[in-house]
């Protein structure tokens, strides 16, 4: 009436692993998270640049967008301070003088 496991396949390769590391679970743990990290490492380093390189796009964007409304506003300043001293220049027309009766 036994019934036999079917998958011991991590369970024998874990056995084995233990054997060669003669019997310390402690050094057969710590190989089993460099491996793990070393796995890891690809998708956290391609996370890392896709996050540099959009914090770097949308820094520029902001950069550019802060620069393109500072031109326009020294230009608009520019074009009223011209416009303000054309109307200074020009002569004024006399005063209609009332007369006097």
């Amino acid at each position: 009436m036994s019934k036999r496991i079917e998958n011991l396949g991590n369970y024998n390769t874990i056995r084995l692993m233990l054997q060669k590391k003669g019997g310390d679970l402690s050094a057969l743990m710590k190989d089993i998270k460099n491996v793990g990290a070393r796995e890891a490492l690809p998708k956290q380093l391609s996370a890392g640049i896709f996050v540099g390189v959009g914090g770097a796009y949308v820094a520029y964007k902001i950069s550019e967008h802060i620069k393109n409304r500072r031109q326009l506003r020294d230009k608009e300043l520019e074009e009223r301070l011209e416009s303000v001293l054309a109307t200074e220049n020009t002569p004024n027309e006399p005063e209609s003088e009332e007369s006097s009766c």
